[in-house]
């Protein structure tokens, strides 16, 4: 062996060809553990590469099942849109349509009266306002 201060003189090509010639025997519990941990990064290689293959694949059943979703909706809202008689006749429709205009006569006749009732108490309230103001 040589001693550093003639080590770190020697240039690079000299360095690897004594790097070359000399055979250094590796012990053998180091060697295991060099060996072991080349196998677990080659088997975490492995798994990684087959995470990316399901990965890319995934997102097909979950096409399938929002295209499948699309077509129902689809489906349904042209069922929905057309509507289905509800009346045997005309006469019957017609009274139906009556009923529901005087329902909503009578509601807005009650909101009018309402209105009418609370007018002269907002009108006061106002005149009272001005003439704190």
């Amino acid at each position: 062996m040589k001693r550093i201060e003639d080590i770190e003189k020697l240039s690079i090509e000299e360095l690897e060809n004594l790097a070359s010639q000399q055979q250094e025997a590796v012990p053998e519990e180091l060697d295991g553990k060099i060996r072991s941990l080349l196998t677990a990064q080659s088997l975490v290689a492995e798994s990684r590469s087959r995470k990316a293959q399901i990965k890319r694949f995934a997102f097909v059943p979950a096409l399938a099942a929002c295209l499948v979703a699309v077509l129902i909706g689809v489906n349904s809202y042209d069922r929905l849109r057309t509507p289905a008689d509800s009346f045997t006749s005309p006469q019957e429709a017609y009274s139906q349509v009556e009923e529901a205009f005087k329902m909503i006569s009578d509601k807005a006749s009650k909101g009018k009266s309402l209105t009418d009732e609370a007018l002269p108490r907002l009108e006061k309230t106002s005149e009272f306002l001005k003439q704190l103001m």
